[in-house]
């Protein structure tokens, strides 16, 4: 994502269907994400999911919120195995293979729970307001990630590319 959003000057990273196949199969899972970006840096990010009429929005260096209150990420997984964790599901096979080995390697009872939303937006914001522990997802584009990396980080959480 870091090479996207290397252009000098103002960028605005837009996604305006996260969860394309939820929305086109009518699953009230997708979300509209926009980031925003200053000479390389991660400014302003918002996440809107018009089914729950949830807006998760950050400001570098002013927290994370969720229709304007503060949110934090999860504290309550003392362990793994009581993390509710969500991973994705790609569509390349190259992605698929070692995401799903990951997921089976996390399946409980090693967690306490595995999810596949199908949005990456989403997956962000619930990371960034504690609803999940974790997420995982390989091959992710900066449309998928802007918005949402800022949100976590702000919300205080870790966001990492591994």
């Amino acid at each position: 994502m870091e090479a996207a959003l290397a252009a000098p000057g103002w960028l605005w990273v837009v996604d305006p269907i996260d969860g394309t196949t939820n929305f086109v199969a009518g699953q009230p899972m997708s979300a509209v994400s926009i980031g925003v970006a200053f000479g390389g840096e991660l400014r302003a990010g918002v996440i809107f999911e018009p089914f729950r009429q949830e807006l998760f929005s950050a400001v570098l260096g002013k927290g994370a919120r969720l229709n304007g209150s503060p949110i934090s990420v999860s504290v309550r997984a003392a362990s793994l195995a009581e993390a509710v964790i969500a991973s994705g599901a790609p569509p390349n096979p190259r992605s698929a293979a070692p995401c799903f080995r990951a997921m089976t390697c996390l399946a409980p009872p090693r967690t306490r729970t595995l999810r596949i939303l199908g949005s990456a937006a989403i997956n962000f914001a619930w990371v960034a307001c504690g609803r999940l522990d974790a997420w995982f997802e390989p091959d992710l584009s900066p449309w998928d990630s802007a918005a949402g990396a800022l949100i976590v980080r702000e919300a205080g959480g870790r966001v990492t590319d591994c």
